[in-house]
Order: structure tokens, then C-alpha cells, then sequence
């Protein structure tokens, strides 16, 4: 035991990063945050002063800039926090604490060697893992620089660090060191690639020292670690009773379709089974879409619910090969309610695949990424061809759709980057055609997470709910992000009062539009 452990919590991490798993970094820098809520654990200083390298004074000296612009930041050092279970504790390179924001920072420099014995370190699948794991559940967020980047670029991690300070607090005081600020990330070493480092001495590089000579090697044995080390009973325990009781209900069904946070991704599984991977506990199961084991952490989940079928119906063939009016609305369905699907399928030769598809939309519907145009088209006509990311061939592939034999539409989501991206303006173009029912399918199919952080995506959603009569619903909304900005431009009331003017034509809305602003003063 080299000091007392100390148990005290500082209140809480205030921050929503939306943020609810991180897997093992293979990336520096990078960043680990805690959820909103949970409790901060304080540090507490060390009465044994630990030999800092080259590294460490460098960064601290950079750090300074940041302590000039913000007097409140404290640079700590020589400090530890309490590991649970365990006679020692985590004693972090550099940490950082901003008191009025209650927000604590632990800073790595991660070396790819011992420099004495030559051991790999830091490497991936490390212990550093469950390290992050550990800071990151006390409340502390956990930056990581490899050694070289600290060395090589120590003003790039300081405005690394400054850019996380200013994502996290918004104070303009730290936009002054981002004006130029861009993202560069090197790789992070495996344990075989360390070895290498280590033969060809890659730290005493770009240290620019010698390599120490063995004869002045310190007793390494007598400094060895004889404790017991870290494992998965140092965490926290975190409380998933309620998902593995929606588990232990599902058993009756056939299967089991998991929603995610952030975006409400869907998976199917069968035969799912509570597991614990990498300190992380979860759902183990056999994923119908994609056939393979599937593992998801109960941190990321936010409902499970039992299925007796995989599809929304009974397996549809085509016997028309040509114009089947049901299989063309099928595939309609399957596209606009971002429904993966299987299919039997005819290619030129005439041979015959069963194939897995997601991210399904007509040809013509992407310009960067799949489907982020599906919305603004919805009302053009549609050829005879769609596209998908086929997962026979883990490929984006072109179908026609004649020339599929059959077709089942999987009972689930999953939206791509381009049907998140059109989700923004989607219900507008409904709108500007009075198609309400259009626009009710689309408010049910935004995730939640769109609607709350979205501002274009509430303002239409407020819209329609305006005109289709649910008027407290609307007024809700517009009221709630009234004083925001919607960007650098244009305010939150100024875009809706603008959209007012722009949809009014439309039936009777500019009636309710008028309404609703002498409700909100906005006239």
C-alpha cells in the first residue's frame, strides 16, 4: 500500500456529449467522456514525488497559455485518485480542473516503450482500456497524446486541449488558439509494432538521447509492482437491472429487437445472452441482418422488445417479372420507412442469390451519401432501379427491380448518414405540398434525438403539428428553443418567422401561423 485511498465526490459531470460508449481507442489524440450525471470522484495529493520525463514539463509549460486565458484552470500535478478494491491508486500525468464547471481532466502521455526495460507499453488491448473505463465512470474526462506528438507538436495539443475545454464550457475566451486549429491524429501502436520501436530505438529519436547504458540501469526488480492489479472489480457498478429484466421477458418470443441511442439503430437477434466483453456488460446475439454475432453494450441500448417474426409480412413473390404494381409499393415501403430487406434476386445471367440489403433508396435518390436526397425527391418520378449496401457483398450494389424473384421487408430500422442528414428539411417539402400524412409518417420516424438537437428538423416539426391541429404541441416547441441560434446567421424565431411567410400560401396555415406568433410574441 504506497498511500492511504480517499473516497470523496465532488458533485457531478454536468456535460451531455451524447456519448454512452467508447470503445479502445486505436487513434492520438483522443478524448473519453463521462456521462451527464455521474459523480465526480476527487483526487487527492501524493506524498511521494514521482520522477517526471522529458514529456511532462514540456506539456505543462504549453499548459501555462491556457491558464493565462483562463486564471480558473488549475494544473495539477503529483496527485492520485482511489481505486476501489485496491491498496493504491491512479496517478494521473497531468490533470486539469475547472472549478466553476466542476470539470476534471486527467491528460496521458503514452510512450510506446519502457525506456530501461524495453517493454512494450501503451500498446492496443493494453490495460489502458480499462484505465479510461475507470477515470471515465469517477467523472473525469481522459485525454490521450502519444509522447511523440507531446515532443513534436506541443502547441497542436495545446489547442487540442483547449478546443475540448471550449466544446465542453463554450467559453469564447478559447476560441483564440483555434483559429487555425485542424485535426491530425497518428496511429496507435499494437504490442508487435512496439517491439519494433523499441529495436529501433524510435523514442531515443525523437527524445534525442542515448540510450541508457545497461550498467546504469536502476534495480528494476526491487521497483516492480507486487500488488494486485487492476481488473473489471475496481469499476463502478453500473445499474442495467431493468434491461435484463426486458430480456429474461423477451424469452418467450422468437426474437429480440434492440434499440440503440443515439440515432435509434435497430438490430434483430436470436438467441441473445447476457455477456460481459472487454469490462463492458451487454447483449450477445446472433444478428438476422447481418448473420453474424453481434455483442451490444447495455449502455448503449435504449429498448429491447420481443418479435415473433423477422419480417412485416409474409413472403411476397413476384410471378409478373415485369410491372407488379404490390412489388413495386413494397420496395416503396421498405425505402421510405428505412426498412433493410431480403431479397431473391435475378441477375443477367440469369443466376439466382438471396441477399441481405440495407440503406435501401431508388437510383438518383444520393448525391454524397445514400438517401440523403430521398425526401426532396419523394415526389419525382422513380425508374426502374434502386441501389443499396448489399451485405453479400459488403458492397453498394444496383438492382433492378424486376428482377427481384421475392422480397421480405425486416421488421426494423436503420438510418444512414445520408437519411439523418435529409431528416433536417424532411418534413418541409411534405409541407409545401399539404401532404399531411406524409409529414406524420416522417415526425414518426425522426428519432428523438433529431427533434431535441436538430433546430431545423423541431421548427418543421412544429410546423406540421401547427397546421395538422395540435397546436399545443407546436407552441411547446417554439417556445422551447426561443432566445437560440439556429447558426451564425439566422435566430430561431427569425427562421420560423421567415418559414410563416414562406409557407402561408399554403390552405389555410398563414390563419394558424398568425396565431401562433401573437401567442409567442413575436409580433
Amino acid at each position: 500500500m504506497d498511500e492511504e485511498n480517499k473516497y470523496e465526490y465532488i458533485g457531478h459531470f454536468l456535460f451531455d456529449l451524447h456519448i454512452f460508449h467508447q470503445k479502445e481507442h486505436l487513434k492520438f489524440p483522443t478524448t473519453f467522456y463521462p456521462k451527464k450525471g455521474t459523480n465526480i470522484l476527487k483526487w487527492h495529493n501524493s506524498s511521494i514525488t514521482e520522477t517526471k520525463g522529458i514529456s511532462e514539463p514540456k506539456l505543462i509549460k504549453g499548459l501555462q497559455q491556457l491558464h493565462e486565458l483562463c486564471p480558473e484552470l488549475e494544473i495539477l500535478q503529483n496527485i492520485i485518485l482511489s481505486i476501489k478494491n485496491r491498496e493504491y491508486g491512479y496517478r494521473p500525468d497531468i490533470a486539469l480542473f475547472l472549478g466553476k464547471y466542476n470539470l476534471c481532466i486527467d491528460i496521458e502521455i503514452d510512450e510506446p516503450y519502457d525506456i530501461l526495460s524495453r517493454k512494450p507499453i501503451h500498446f492496443i488491448d493494453s490495460s489502458d482500456y480499462l484505465r479510461n473505463l475507470y477515470f471515465i465512470r469517477q467523472g473525469w474526462v481522459v485525454i490521450r497524446f502519444s509522447e511523440e506528438q507531446v515532443i513534436e507538436s506541443t502547441e497542436y495539443c495545446i489547442k487540442y486541449i483547449a478546443n475540448i475545454l471550449k466544446k465542453l464550457t463554450g467559453e469564447e475566451l478559447f476560441f483564440s488558439l483555434l483559429e487555425d486549429f485542424k485535426l491530425e491524429e497518428s496511429d496507435r501502436w499494437t504490442y508487435n509494432q512496439a517491439v519494433e520501436f523499441a529495436q529501433n530505438k524510435r523514442r531515443e529519436d525523437y527524445l534525442d538521447i542515448e540510450t541508457p547504458d545497461e550498467n546504469n540501469f536502476i534495480d528494476l526488480k526491487s521497483s516492480e509492482f507486487n500488488g494486485v492489479p487492476p481488473g473489471e472489480d475496481i469499476l463502478p457498478e453500473l445499474d442495467f437491472s431493468e434491461l435484463k429484466r426486458k430480456i429474461e421477458d423477451c424469452k418467450q418470443n422468437k426474437y429480440v429487437r434492440i434499440t440503440q441511442f443515439l440515432y435509434e439503430k435497430q438490430y434483430i437477434l436470436q438467441n441473445p445472452e447476457i455477456e460481459i466483453q472487454k469490462f463492458t456488460e451487454g447483449i450477445q446475439g446472433f444478428d438476422l441482418i447481418i448473420e453474424k454475432n453481434t455483442f451490444i453494450p447495455f449502455e448503449t441500448v435504449m429498448n429491447i422488445e420481443g418479435l415473433e417474426s423477422l419480417f412485416k409480412y409474409p413472403l411476397y413473390h413476384n410471378n409478373l417479372e415485369h410491372d407488379d404494381k404490390k412489388l413495386y409499393d413494397l420496395v416503396k415501403e421498405a425505402i421510405y420507412d428505412c426498412n433493410p430487406v431480403r431479397i431473391e434476386y435475378r441477375d443477367a445471367k440469369a443466376d439466382i442469390t438471396f441477399r441481405n440489403l440495407k440503406y435501401v433508396t431508388y437510383s438518383g435518390d444520393s448525391f454524397e451519401h445514400i438517401g440523403d436526397r430521398m425526401w426532396k425527391n419523394y415526389y419525382s418520378t422513380k425508374g426502374s432501379m434502386m441501389h443499396a449496401i448489399c451485405l453479400l457483398r459488403s458492397d453498394l450494389r444496383n438492382f433492378y427491380i424486376n428482377r427481384i424473384q421475392s422480397i421480405q421487408i425486416f421488421n426494423l430500422h436503420e438510418f444512414s448518414i445520408g437519411h439523418l442528414m435529409t431528416f433536417s428539411a424532411a418534413i418541409w417539402y411534405p409541407l409545401e405540398k399539404n401532404d399531411l400524412q406524409l409529414c406524420k409518417h416522417i415526425a414518426n420516424l425522426l428519432p428523438n434525438h433529431e427533434k431535441e438537437n436538430n433546430l431545423i428538423a423541431s421548427g418543421n416539426l412544429a410546423h406540421y403539428l401547427l397546421v395538422s391541429g395540435e397546436h399545443e404541441k407546436a407552441i411547446e416547441i417554439y417556445r422551447k428553443y426561443d432566445g437560440k441560434q439556429v447558426n451564425d446567421e439566422i435566430t430561431w424565431k427569425d427562421l420560423n418567422l421567415q418559414d410563416f411567410e414562406d409557407l402561408k400560401k399554403i390552405a389555410d396555415y398563414d390563419e394558424k401561423f398568425q396565431n401562433a406568433i401573437k401567442l409567442l410574441g413575436w409580433n
